[in-house]
């Protein structure tokens, strides 16, 4: 059983996003603004600064339909506080499922900063540890950068789907290209 958060403390929130849109072609952004903005409005969870997302803000997402790693700052703001951290993930959840029809399929919260304290301190559940780490199928290292190690990593290994259906649209688009130049008229020499 996680240890009750105080109103006012910060929350290190992460965790795996469905990205259930048609076709998978909404906006990851748009999603997490959707999350957090009834985060603040059913739970008084207020987003800090900006959420951290992997794929490359989720563009890889919005083409594969794979879901996304995002990471959130939240700060308690309901006056009393909640039980347990375990609550505070109830209420994630909770809006996901309403914003994006699926819950995560994994996440925590790996930091909490009581009010008063200078540092987070680690709760022991999973979470963002080591920077020089690959988020899953992008091209962002575990702190949020963009790493082109990292994006060469994920190519190689997990990236194969995605870069096919990007390399079947550059062909058609070459194709269709070198088709409308040979119908066009050419131009008789003078000889």
């Amino acid at each position: 059983m996680s240890s009750a958060v105080p109103s006012g403390s910060i929350v290190t929130y992460v965790g795996h996003w469905p990205h259930t849109e048609l076709l998978g072609f909404g906006s990851v952004d748009g999603a997490i603004s959707d999350v957090t903005n009834d985060l603040l409005a059913n739970f008084q969870l207020y987003s800090k600064g900006v959420p951290k997302t992997s794929l490359f803000g989720g563009l890889l997402s919005s083409a594969t339909g794979t879901g996304f790693d995002v990471t959130l700052q939240l700060e308690v703001d309901n006056g009393l506080g909640y039980g347990s951290r375990d609550d505070i993930i109830n209420a994630v959840r909770s809006s996901v499922k309403t914003v994006l029809g699926d819950y995560p399929s994994s996440d925590s919260i790996p930091f909490v900063q009581i009010p008063g304290e200078k540092n987070p301190t680690a709760t022991g559940e999973p979470g963002v540890t080591d920077t020089s780490a690959c988020i899953s199928g992008g091209g962002n290292d575990a702190s949020g950068n963009f790493s082109i190690a990292c994006w060469f990593k994920n190519l190689t290994t997990t990236g194969f789907a995605s870069v096919g259906v990007l390399a079947v649209l550059a062909i058609l688009g070459i194709g269709i290209f070198i088709f409308a130049f040979n119908r066009i008229p050419s131009v008789p020499s003078r000889a």
